[in-house]
């Protein structure tokens, strides 16, 4: 019989639970919604200091609600925690949950905290309890991670331009792309452009980043209506990750036939697979199967990296 994660959900906002709650039957953009219907997953209880909030959950999914974890100590033998509340309260709620609890796996939203000392110091802990910490970079468990990371592999390119187009500042939603980056172009390296910035906000920045197998260059578009998306080009052909990776186009790389020894990007496109509508149900699909997709899935000490490095970009912009 294979094995059930009693679970418990920290935060029953957006991401925890109110973008489904209007959304298409077929579709899965929630923790909630994605432990309710995954076979592998028994949602046991919602935690959120907001009453409001407790009772749609206890509405919507007839599960019990509790205001602080102190207050579902009938829950200790839960498998998987999951933290989907606010940044600021990441690591507090993880070392709550390490001290108190012996789950299996904790999963956390993105960032895994505002702070490089702070992660590191509930990373060890983790590890000093053999507790798997995730973070839902929920990009990084798509369909298509896994064949873009091989088309870029095949090809043995090592020069690769890409284009990055992200709002809402390059720490919030800029990080969704850096995290896929570091994990196609085998780890960033360094910034290697000045740095334009909009004085309306700081945390949006245009910059020309190395990794290992090319160069990033990120734009901050200030229509917040633009769906984020990226352009992928190398020997292999170009990538084009389109409305935030709900739609994924790959053309080859085909000889001209106006100009010898010129070569020119295929006009016909193939449509990479992708699970964007029901992106959170593939996370728990993924982090269920984990043995067989541990490259996949993004590990704290990953998210770590990838917090660490932006947030040296952003000092060495600020000096703070």
């Amino acid at each position: 019989m294979k094995k059930i994660y009693k679970s418990v959900l920290v935060g029953l906002g957006d991401i925890g639970l109110n973008y489904d709650l209007d959304s298409l039957e077929d579709t899965c953009y929630t923790h909630a919604k994605a432990l309710d219907i995954h076979p592998g997953y028994d949602l046991l209880c919602g935690i959120d200091p907001d009453e409001s909030k407790r009772t749609l959950f206890e509405s919507t999914f007839n599960k019990p609600a509790f205001s602080s974890l102190d207050a579902c100590n009938e829950f200790n033998s839960s498998d998987l925690f999951v933290i989907s509340s606010p940044t600021n309260k990441h690591v507090s709620n993880i070392m709550e949950i390490i001290e108190n609890f012996n789950p299996q796996i904790i999963l956390c939203e993105k960032p895994l905290s505002e702070s490089v000392e702070a992660a590191e110091r509930v990373l060890e802990l983790s590890r000093n309890n053999n507790i798997k910490l995730l973070v839902n970079y929920f990009r990084r468990y798509d369909l298509s991670s896994t064949k873009i990371k091989e088309i870029i592999e095949l090809s043995e390119d090592e020069n690769i331009s890409v284009v990055v187009r992200y709002t809402k500042g390059f720490i919030h939603n800029g990080s969704h792309f850096f995290n896929l980056l570091e994990y196609f172009l085998d780890g960033y390296k360094e910034a290697c452009s000045p740095i334009t910035v909009n004085e309306m906000n700081e945390d949006s920045v245009n910059v020309c980043l190395e990794f290992n197998k090319g160069r990033a260059f990120f734009i901050h578009s200030v229509d917040s209506a633009e769906p984020h998306s990226m352009d992928i080009t190398g020997d292999f052909g170009k990538i084009s990750y389109l409305n935030g990776g709900q739609t994924i186009y790959y053309q080859d790389r085909v000889p001209s036939r106006q100009f010898k020894n010129e070569y020119i990007h295929d006009i016909s496109f193939k449509e990479l697979q992708t699970n964007f509508q029901i992106y959170q149900w593939q996370v728990y699909d993924m982090i269920y199967n984990y043995q067989n997709n541990k490259d996949t899935i993004c590990t704290g000490e990953e998210a770590l990296q990838t917090l660490s490095s932006m947030n040296k970009i952003m000092e060495n912009i600020y000096g703070k």
